[in-house]
Formats: C-alpha cells, structure tokens, sequence
C-alpha cells in the first residue's frame, strides 16, 4: 500500500475543505458587517419617521391619525432594528462559530497528517500508528 499517495490525498482533502470553509467565513463576516451598517443607518434615519414635529395647525382627527400611524412606523421599525436585525446578525454569528470550529477541526487534522506523513518514512515500526492515524483522519473527514 503506498501510504504516502494516501496521506497525499487525505492532506488534499483537508487544505480544499479548510479553503471551502475559510470563503464560507470570509462571506458571512463580509454579510454581517452589511448588516451591521445597514442597520446603522436605518437606526439614525429613525427620527425622520417622526419629524418634522405636528405644529399647530395639525389639529383633528387626521392629525391625530396621522400622527398615531407615524408612531406605528416608528414602533415597528423598532421592532425591525431591535429584534429582526438582531436575530439575523446572531444567525450569523453562530453560522462562524460553527464554522470556526470545523476549521479548528481540519486544523488538527492537518497535524496529524503531517505526522502520518513523517511515520512513512520510518518503515514498517511504524506501521500500525500510521494505520491509526490515517485511519482516524478517514473517520473525522
């Protein structure tokens, strides 16, 4: 069995998926501070749903309704900026957490490649812990 071909392509795996997920982190980061700024602005153009103030001369029930469904807008834009923005940017958060982790994965798995790799050359003492670690980088994978 060529064990070196093996470890070659195992350690193959390992550096695409690790590629694979460090875009996938690349994009989310990327998405969150979209959201971030995104939500930022809508933040500091919320007063513009209530301004200009009614003077005076809004008197009545239009200018009461009208008033009421400005603070409607302003309430559920709260809502929005407050809970749906929120939750979407802890959505994302917790996609790179899980991500992060499977890079620290591949990471070690990447170790351990590297020392199967160093066992090749020493022959058949080694033979049976470079089964194990090719083994266990196969079950991880």
């Amino acid at each position: 069995m060529d064990y070196a071909k093996i470890i070659a392509g195992l350690s193959s795996t390992i550096s695409h998926q690790a590629a694979e997920v460090n875009e996938k982190i690349r994009l989310l980061e990327s998405a969150k501070q979209q959201v971030t700024s995104e939500r930022t602005l809508s933040m500091n153009d919320m007063s513009l749903v209530t301004n200009p103030e009614l003077g005076e001369g809004w008197k009545g029930k239009r200018a009461t309704s009208f008033d009421e469904q400005r603070e409607n807008a302003k309430e559920e834009l709260k809502r929005i900026l407050h809970g749906e923005y929120e939750d979407y940017l802890s959505d994302i958060e917790s996609a790179i957490v899980k991500l992060e982790s499977q890079q620290l994965l591949l990471n070690g798995l990447s170790f351990v490649a590297t020392e199967a790799s160093s066992l090749v050359h020493k022959g058949e003492e080694a033979a049976e812990e470079l089964h194990r670690k090719i083994s266990h980088i196969r079950g991880r994978l």
